[in-house]
């Protein structure tokens, strides 16, 4: 069983599905680090930890390459 997200990975899966609803494609690592006040580098960080804990899928070198898998019961909107 994967590792839960931390409070940060949350918010980043937060702001990810909530950019999605709101524009219909994900954020750029760029969009992200300043959402959240952090450089695209750690923004990129922050995803591969969630990729790692099945939240959420990256393709490698492109932009915007960002899918939800729903595996994030834990980082509904709702909390």
């Amino acid at each position: 069983m994967p590792k839960p997200l931390t409070p940060r990975q949350t918010q980043i899966v937060r702001f990810i599905r909530r950019h999605i609803a709101k524009h219909g494609y994900p954020p750029t690592l760029t969009e992200i680090g300043s959402d959240f006040g952090i450089t695209a580098a750690a923004a990129a960080g922050h995803l591969d930890a969630v990729a790692k804990k099945g939240v959420l899928r990256r393709q490698p070198n492109q932009a915007r390459a960002i899918t939800l898998t729903g595996d994030d019961d834990h980082a509904s909107d709702e909390n």
